[in-house]
């Protein structure tokens, strides 16, 4: 068939998670958009310029916010 595509019998699909830098303010404004303006302060006297999703993410934790608490508050759906 031409234009298909076909994947292999026993073959998978590896996924590979990369990080990513952000930009404080990014994170500064996800914060205040979830109504968690504390913590949006916090972020923005603490945090580096760029941050990398593992600093964010312990600092999330540190405050005891994951990210689906995060999505939640910010009205996302599953």
């Amino acid at each position: 068939m031409a234009g298909s595509w076909h994947r292999r019998p026993g073959a998978r699909i590896c996924k590979k998670v990369v990080p990513v830098d952000l930009s404080r303010q990014q994170i500064v404004r996800m914060l205040r958009r979830a109504g968690l303006d504390e913590l949006a302060d916090q972020a923005e006297a603490t945090l580096p310029d760029p941050v990398d999703t593992r600093t964010v993410n312990q600092f999330c934790a540190a405050h005891g916010i994951t990210t689906s608490v995060l999505m939640d508050r910010m009205g996302a759906s599953p």
